[in-house]
């Protein structure tokens, strides 16, 4: 075989080469030279050549790094899986010719443990294959013999079919290697729910059989997404917080989409993982059912090459739900008539945390500032009738939210001043509207003033016309005796700006509001 990769004709050269057939061997590396291995090392040699070798796994249900050549580093290793119907999802019942079950690893298939075999093995259909036998006619057999030549026959396709070359073609073995293994884990990825019990994302007891050989190839298998480092979940894993992954980080040609799928695992390890159902946003908010379970997250990264996929490591123990302290969002408030006599009655507001018990403490101020109120002796109610001690006065209620993280005050605003029994009450005077200033500035005419728009009980006004070097306020002075609504325009106001301040007055209190500017005046 290696010798058609040597002499002088391009014509005859072998490009792949199956192996049915293995035996007992102990482990060994520097291409058996290290124990004088003639078969490893007339293996690599062949390999160096340019020849890719796939090779059965071995039938002693065992793992495969004692067999040879199944253990050679430089070979595609082939394990078996039991398929009555060439479609995924194991609904295919079980095979009449050696009883296993459908899309499940060959009882008697050898699989492997250590990450250095994971590394070259490959699953492929092995049971009840019937083909071609010794003599004539056809047979049916099972073993990894059998399902070693499908791959062996997958990579001679990668090298090319019909005249026109794959992309295996004029590869080393080595990255022939790597884009069979590419093909097989992309398909993984890309339909996690096809894969078989016993695959490397549902490894069964530490028994690794290989990702099933797959037609879909890439270009290159750098070029297929691979993960670099894996995915990290964050955030506190317990019910009704939310946990969030990474992507983790990948290689891979052009731009990589993602995909994810948090599972429920009954204990650490992986093989007792399921997805749960609809869980694939980049966020989980574990429920009632993960309590005492772990969380992972499967992330699949997927471009035009192919698909990858990577697992999250396992988070600690779901715990009970989370106690969050209470947090004010919308303040208390009162409802009622201002006036000796009058019920007042207070909601809650709108807390977040985990449901908060309320209290409540009514307060009565002489001003509307908080640091004038004192608490009600024996007001504790969410409502409060005010009585003759209250008339002039403002009232407001402090509302505490509590639960097992602690907690919190939010007082309302306050309410009118609290007027006698059936008595009117004077409302401090607030503009809503600023004044506005009409008229032609132009020294001469006359600018005339509104009072703008005020709340408040029958308020008077006062005006003051004020000159002004540029459009900002402070640059503004009082212009002597321009106190009416109106004012004419004097030389003086040649090239300023005006404006009128009024104010309003009652009973309660004053307040002033200035107009915009107007001008430059000509």
């Amino acid at each position: 075989v290696t010798s058609t990769r040597t002499d002088g004709d391009s014509t005859n050269d072998i490009a792949v080469a199956n192996m049915s057939l293995g035996g007992g061997a102990a482990p060994n590396d520097n291409c058996g030279r290290t124990v004088n291995d003639p078969e490893h090392i007339a293996i690599c040699n062949s390999t160096a050549a340019g020849v890719t070798y796939v090779v059965a796994a071995g039938n002693s249900s065992a793992d495969e790094q004692t067999f040879s050549p199944a253990s050679f580093g430089e070979v595609l290793t082939v394990t078996a899986v039991s398929d009555s119907d060439g479609l995924p999802g194991g609904v295919g019942g079980g095979l009449s010719c050696i009883g296993n079950g459908d899309d499940q690893p060959a009882s008697y298939s050898n699989f492997a443990t250590r990450a250095v075999d994971v590394a070259h093995t490959i699953a492929a259909p092995g049971s009840c294959i019937r083909s071609t036998a010794p003599g004539g006619g056809y047979a049916t057999m099972s073993g990894t013999s059998m399902a070693s030549p499908h791959v062996t026959g997958l990579v001679a396709l990668c090298e090319g079919e019909n005249g026109a070359h794959g992309p295996c073609w004029g590869q080393t073995p080595a990255v022939v290697k790597s884009i069979m293994l590419a093909a097989a884990g992309s398909a993984a990825a890309a339909a996690p729910s096809n894969v078989f019990n016993g695959a490397p994302s549902k490894a069964i007891a530490g028994r690794y059989y290989g990702d099933m050989a797959s037609t879909a190839f890439p270009s290159s298998a750098s070029a297929v997404p691979a993960n670099a480092v894996g995915p990290v979940i964050s955030g506190t894993v317990a019910v009704g917080s939310t946990l969030t992954t990474t992507n983790g980080t990948w290689t891979g040609a052009a731009t990589i989409a993602y995909t994810y799928s948090w599972l429920r695992c009954t204990t650490a390890a992986v093989a007792s993982c399921a997805d749960v159902a609809g869980a694939t946003a980049r966020t989980y908010s574990p429920v009632s059912a993960d309590l005492g379970k772990y969380l992972r997250v499967r992330v699949v990264g997927t471009n035009g090459q192919g698909s990858g996929m990577m697992r999250s490591v396992a988070t600690g123990v779901v715990a009970g739900p989370v106690v969050v302290a209470p947090v004010n969002t919308v303040y208390p408030a009162i409802s009622g008539s201002a006036a000796s006599g009058s019920v007042l009655t207070a909601t809650t507001g709108t807390w977040t945390g985990t449901s908060p018990s309320y209290a409540y403490s009514w307060l009565r101020c002489t001003t509307t500032a908080v640091a004038s109120c004192a608490a009600v002796g024996g007001a504790t109610g969410s409502t409060y009738t005010l009585g003759a001690g209250d008339v002039g006065r403002y009232l407001r209620v402090a509302v505490t939210a509590s639960n097992a993280r602690g907690s919190a005050v939010m007082r309302s605003t306050a309410t009118a001043v609290v007027s006698g029994s059936g008595g009117a009450v004077v409302v401090a005077p607030v503009n809503t509207v600023g004044p506005a200033i009409t008229g032609t500035s132009r020294v001469g005419s006359t600018l005339s003033s509104s009072t703008g728009t005020w709340t408040g009980t029958s308020p008077s006004y006062a005006y003051q016309w004020l000159r002004c070097t540029t459009l900002a306020v402070a640059s503004c002075v009082n212009i002597a005796g321009a106190t009416s609504s109106g004012y004419t325009l004097t030389s003086s106001d040649r090239g300023r700006y005006l404006r009128v301040s009024v104010t309003a007055s009652n009973a309660r209190g004053s307040a002033a509001m200035r107009s915009t500017v107007v001008g430059a005046i000509s």
